[in-house]
């Protein structure tokens, strides 16, 4: 029996606060050598190999499995617009790790107060955008342009905040936008097992799997912005298609 298997109780609540003082302590270390790496000369690859490590890592701290399906549809070298669902806040340890590439997100403005976390994101390319700020979220759309331009692919969860229900909710289309604008493929990714992990309005997190499934990209080179409804569509319809049945909209099928 994994430590993390059964979080609940005294007992379990003390071994979640000892986890969450591990992962603090691996956040701060490798952290602060992500932004000194990130310093030096063509130290930027290395310092985002120090945080898919960071990723890897504290899945393996928490006890989670993470099965990663459909890599095979990825060509090398390509970027993409990532389209995930959202259940939990680790799904972003889950994407990097599933993904063999280098990733941008596009991430809330609050998360650059947190310190070394905050940093050590901006310095590995993350971009920073302030909810509800047009301006913000037109510069952050920009950068986020000139990132998948110079060949990092950009991830977006188009539902713009955390399902508290577990079930896929409406799509913002600003990510869709962006690849419709700049030619790029979206990569729809499908996330299962995260919201048992660690639920969106809960401190404890405790041991069990991640799936990750990656759809087949979806071209978007060519396609007028007319098509911007019927993108959203698509890729919506792919990322529902492989999520187990708790996780759909009621009344929705495999489609």
């Amino acid at each position: 029996m994994g430590l993390f298997d059964d979080t609940d109780g005294l007992i379990g609540g003390a071994k979640v606060a000892a986890g969450w003082g591990i992962l603090a302590l691996d956040t701060t270390a490798l952290g602060v050598a992500a932004i000194a790496l990130s310093a030096l000369p063509g130290g930027s690859e290395r310092a985002y190999a120090v945080g898919r490590f960071w990723s890897l890592l504290n899945l393996r701290i928490l006890g989670a499995e993470l099965r990663v399906h459909g890599r095979e549809r990825l060509v090398p070298g390509r970027p993409y617009v990532v389209m995930a669902n959202h259940q939990s806040h680790l799904d972003t340890w889950a994407v990097i790790a599933a993904l063999p590439m280098r990733l941008s997100y596009v991430m809330k403005q609050e998360l650059r107060s947190i310190p070394i976390f905050g940093y050590g994101c901006e310095r590995l390319g993350m971009v920073y955008v302030e909810r509800g700020n047009r301006e913000s979220a037109r510069r952050s759309m920009a950068e986020a342009a000139r990132k998948v331009a110079a060949g990092t692919s950009v991830v977006f969860y188009p539902e713009g905040t955390r399902s508290r229900d577990g079930r896929l909710g409406t799509f913002k289309t600003g990510g869709f936008r962006l690849a419709l604008e700049a030619g790029v493929p979206i990569l729809p990714l499908s996330i299962a097992g995260t919201r048992a992990l660690f639920p969106a309005d809960d401190w404890r997190f405790r041991a069990g799997r991640i799936d990750v499934t990656i759809g087949e990209p979806i071209p978007c080179a060519g396609r007028p912005a007319a098509d911007l409804e019927r993108l959203v569509a698509q890729t919506r319809a792919a990322i529902l298609a492989a999520l187990p049945p708790e996780h759909r909209p009621h009344g929705a099928g495999r489609g």
